[in-house]
């Protein structure tokens, strides 16, 4: 599971649900709070930090605002999926749990196979992204420009 979490409380609180149940990593575009991220890592959640936002660059602005459709949340799970298998925390192909949000904690959750950004759109099917199930998404979207 990957947990978009900017202050490491959304991953933990998702660390500390799931312990023993489920591996859980966390993705960050900020520094995690040093006491998040210690109660994280003694809880064997690895954390990325300062993660480039993979899908907030001109080039990717039609893939990112077509994601958007389905909320802010949606997009930033896709993309933590998409920066923990560059990292090599998710095998590519694997199925996995990612998780978003709007704003201030998590309000999207979907199941998807795991891709590196090259593979995400490439011509092999088998390691494209593939949106298998959502399982939460907000009625209401919140629009960024």
């Amino acid at each position: 599971m990957v947990v978009a979490s900017t202050s490491g409380k959304t991953a933990l609180k998702f660390a500390m649900a799931l312990r023993e149940k489920a591996g859980i990593f966390c993705v960050s575009y900020e520094t995690v709070d040093p006491k998040n991220r210690k109660e994280l890592q003694d809880l064997g959640t690895p954390v990325i930090e300062k993660a480039k936002c993979v899908l907030s660059t001109p080039k990717t602005k039609t893939v990112r605002n077509a994601f958007y459709t389905l909320g802010q949340g949606f997009k930033v799970a896709i993309e933590c999926v998409l920066i923990a298998t560059e990292k090599g925390m998710l095998k590519p192909q694997e199925e996995c749990i990612a998780v978003g949000g709007t704003g201030e904690g998590a309000d999207t959750a979907i199941i998807c196979r795991a891709t590196s950004i090259k593979e995400m759109f490439g011509k092999d099917f088998d390691k494209r992204l593939e949106i298998k199930e959502i399982v939460a998404i907000p009625r209401k979207k919140k629009w960024w420009e």
